[in-house]
């Protein structure tokens, strides 16, 4: 049985083809080898379908996935320079001596050219450097550079002088610049759930990523004029929305509306537009492409009307190629992002279609869109909005319709022309009902589709997505037209600019307020671990029962399809299956005797993340950025980037206990993101302030959310599944001492097994410690303050006697820990030594043994 799309031969070869290229990056990366023999395989295939006559059919698909697999093949693993390879990476970096780590944290001076250019957040920039030169160390003569590219977070200047010139140095698409940068190679996943960095730059072709600064930057040569003034263009109208909108915010989504530009869109807002399911009006470059050509086809076609040659030549062609222009206008004023291009390439296929009075099929231009985009850049197709693009895309041809069906609410059907006013009133509200259902169900079928690349990017999935389109997405929808007309106007002339960035800015309040109150409601959303195959293949059949399978599915094929009940049958096997896989996957843990520890990869941060026997867990610190300031954001901290992921991945959807050892950033700040998103019964905190009263935030944060604080003191204990919790130090937090030798001290014991947490303790906290009474005797010790020379002192070590260490840093911090003489200490008292910048560690116990493992890097 195969899947029918209708005689559409053009349709599966482009598919075919675009699969092959997608498969063929992959595997040329990692297996290249494999890439070229399934490459040979399928063009020997296709040579045997050929050959036999009742088989010919499968030839050209054969043919088109040969063809793909051999342009993906033919990409190959990114360029990459030697010299920096071994002066970046963490193994190099641990055997310089002192003096050359001191200067391998200096800015190399690089030059190159630049590939892409845009606002990321506020004061930052995501700058794509081709590098042609570079200097390892600096004072070192300026030396070529194999031609490799590195992803840089570019800080703009906050000099207001310097933001008030006109001609600032800012680097643009096309030019050939000198700036000082801090490279590193990306680092692999280091933590359940997390994003494989190194795997994802290197499919797009990009060997390095760092960061660096305006100040010192020098632009040796201007790029192209045209792509200069259409990012000032695009930047100058997300400036003027700041100042014309109502709010920042308001004005922020304008501006992503109109010109794709997300940078100064709040985070809080961003999580709210996810949570209610209308962020795919920020992310569908084929809406805003969409929404802009028909209605330039719709006016211009009523225009041509009224024309004397209206007889003679179609008003929907002339439409269509009025609106072709448009189309590629509207792909460079977002950016030409592939998403973009995407949506570009099937708007043009689509109206070129309909100008030349052929049947307009979106499911050809699709996959053709795809086609091209994989000729011109197989990698393209490892683009993450791309594929969600494509596969939300997919999900509005092949399931509206199925979906629609399953709704036992008849469709209106046409009325006579000489009908009651009150039965044209009935009629007008089902055919708005009309509407709202086939919203719903394009939300629903989207989202079923992207679900899976979903949970495996983000963790996290709208409930509420369906109801907030059907009821709510209508105001953006009429912004994007607004919006985009307003652009040309302010460049021209920017009175008239201002009538509809007014409207769009209401339309904007209107969606933004949807999206709060969407939000807030209970269970909005959820988190979701990334699926594995056998829940991919399950999710795929059901997929496939709703929309049908195995009668033919897709547009036009609606008399073909099985009953509704007959396919929601279908459909309700497989989602058994994974709702028992996903029962079996929380109820395992329950029922669980091991206490499982995990030291997450936060960077130069804190952060243990412990589930009990019985299935009952403790976060203890969350990690920070020590160097972030307020209102100069460093992009997503561990909370988000590390801790949520990593919750979600393990299937932790609250929290019982968590523990703030002490109010220091690097173990504070991800706490905040937690508190926001999961639930936590008890926090447990010193009940020091902490510098910039970070400590008086988190236990805010707790509160407003219903936690109960808890300030615990030496002595007290705790029995949690067969495992002793003990509080060792301190007895309360003394303000004459720093805040790292107030550091919240637990000891874990479960069975022979027995854990010391540390926190930041110094050498004064040590002493009092190995002076008390307290049991310090651990099988496994987190280092105190990262493995530091001014802690792990010999009788604190005498008193402890761990057979295990986990240093808890960040790979290349500028501090140097762990200091090389702290670890030699350790190993010379016979300690297995452990390091978070390599990836999470998990310490398994069955109270009888102590296992270790490095998860992941």
């Amino acid at each position: 049985m195969t899947v029918s799309l209708g005689g559409r031969p053009l349709a599966v070869g482009a598919a075919a083809l675009a699969a092959g290229a997608c498969a063929g990056v992959s595997l040329s990366l990692f297996h290249s080898p494999i890439a070229f023999a399934l490459g040979a395989l399928a063009a020997l295939a296709s040579g045997l379908a050929f050959w036999r006559e009742s088989s010919r059919s499968l030839a050209w698909p054969l043919v088109a996935l040969a063809l793909g697999l051999a342009r993906g093949a033919a990409v190959g693993p990114p360029v990459r320079d030697a010299p920096l390879d071994e002066a970046l990476s963490v193994e190099s970096f641990d055997a310089l001596a002192p003096r050359d780590k001191a200067r391998a944290r200096e800015p190399l001076l690089i030059e190159g050219l630049v590939l892409e250019s845009e606002r990321s957040a506020p004061g930052l920039r995501r700058v794509l450097l081709e590098l042609s030169a570079r200097e390892l160390l600096s004072g070192s003569a300026l030396q070529p550079a194999a031609s490799a590219r590195a992803l840089l977070a570019f800080a703009e200047s906050d000099d207001p002088a310097v933001l008030r010139l006109k001609d600032r140095e800012v680097p643009r698409r096309g030019d050939r610049i000198r700036l000082l940068a801090r490279l590193h190679l990306p680092s692999p996943a280091l933590n359940p759930g997390a994003p494989d960095r190194r795997r994802q730059l290197w499919l797009r072709g990009i060997a390095y990523e760092g960061s660096a600064a305006e100040d010192g930057l020098r632009i040796l040569a201007r790029g192209p004029r045209w792509q200069r003034r259409m990012a000032e263009l695009r930047e100058r109208f997300a400036d003027r929305c700041a100042e014309v909108c109502a709010s920042r915010e308001r004005g922020a989504l304008v501006a992503a509306l109109a010109v794709g530009l997300r940078a100064d869109l709040p985070r809080e807002t961003d999580d709210e537009l996810a949570a209610s399911g209308l962020i795919h009006l920020l992310a569908s470059a084929g809406l805003h492409l969409a929404a802009v050509c028909l209605l330039v086809q719709w006016v211009v076609a009523r225009l041509w009307l009224r024309t004397r040659w209206a007889s003679g030549v179609r008003a929907s062609a002339v439409g269509a190629l009025f609106a072709l222009p448009f189309a590629a206008a509207e792909v460079a004023l977002l950016g030409a992002s592939w998403p973009a291009v995407r949506a570009g390439l099937s708007a043009a296929l689509w109206l070129l279609a309909g100008a030349s009075d052929r049947r307009s099929d979106s499911i050809t231009a699709l996959t053709l869109s795809a086609a091209l985009c994989a000729l011109v850049d197989p990698a393209s197709l490892h683009d993450l909005p791309l594929l969600l693009s494509l596969l939300g895309v997919a999900g509005l041809i092949f399931l509206t319709g199925p979906l629609r069906d399953l709704i036992p609410i008849p469709r209106p059907a046409p009325l006579p022309p000489a009908s009651r006013m009150g039965a044209r009133l009935r009629q007008r509200a089902r055919r708005l009902l009309e509407h709202a259902l086939l919203a719903g169900c394009a939300t629903l079928a989207a989202t079923l589709c992207t679900a899976p690349l979903q949970a495996e990017a983000f963790h996290r999935l709208s409930l509420v997505g369906v109801i907030a389109n059907a009821l709510a997405l209508w105001p953006g929808l009429v912004a994007i037209p607004l919006a985009t007309a307003a652009v040309p106007l302010d460049a021209a002339a920017p009175p008239l600019a201002l009538a509809p960035l007014w409207l769009s800015d209401l339309c904007a309040g209107a969606t933004l307020r949807a999206a709060e109150l969407f939000s807030r409601l209970p269970a909005a959303q959820i988190a979701l671990p990334a699926p594995g195959l056998v829940t991919i293949a399950l999710w795929l059949l059901v997929l496939l029962a709703l929309s049908g399978f195995p009668a033919p599915i897709g547009p036009g094929t609606s008399q073909h399809r099985p009953p509704a009940r007959v396919r929601l049958l279908r459909a309700a096997v497989p989602l058994l299956l994974l709702t028992a896989l996903g029962a079996g996957r929380a109820l395992w843990p329950r029922m669980s005797s091991t206490m499982t520890l995990t030291f997450l990869s936060v960077g130069q941060g804190d952060a243990a993340l412990i589930r009990f026997p019985g299935g009952r867990t403790m976060l203890v610190d969350g990690g920070g950025d020590l160097f972030a300031t307020p209102g100069r954001p460093r992009g997503r901290g561990p909370g988000e980037r590390d801790l949520l992921p990593a919750l979600a991945e393990l299937g932790i959807s609250r929290l019982d206990w968590a523990v703030l050892t002490h109010p220091h950033p690097d173990h504070a700040g991800g706490l905040l993101a937690v508190l926001r998103k999961v639930p936590v019964a008890e926090l447990w905190t010193t009940g020091e302030p902490g510098p910039a009263s970070i400590g008086d935030q988190v236990r805010s944060a707790a509160a407003a959310q219903g936690s109960r604080l808890v300030e615990p003191g030496a002595g007290q204990s705790l029995g949690v599944g067969g495992v002793r919790l003990e509080v060792l130090y301190p007895t309360r937090w003394d303000s004459e001492r720093d805040a790292n030798d107030n550091s919240l001290v637990l000891r874990l014991v479960h069975g022979k097994v027995s854990i010391l947490l540390a926190g930041d303790l110094e050498a004064l906290a040590e002493a009092d410690l190995a002076q008390s009474g307290a049991p310090l005797e651990a099988t496994l010790l987190k280092a105190p303050h990262h493995g530091s020379r001014t802690s792990s002192t010999d009788a604190f070590l005498r008193r402890v006697r761990p057979r295990h260490v986990v240093f808890c840093v960040g790979a290349r911090n500028p501090f140097g820990f762990p200091h090389p003489e702290v670890v030699e200490h350790y190993r010379a008292e016979r300690c297995e030594t452990w390091r978070t910048d390599r990836g999470a560690i998990t310490a398994e116990s069955d109270g009888e043994r102590l296992r270790l493992r490095q998860d992941t890097g």
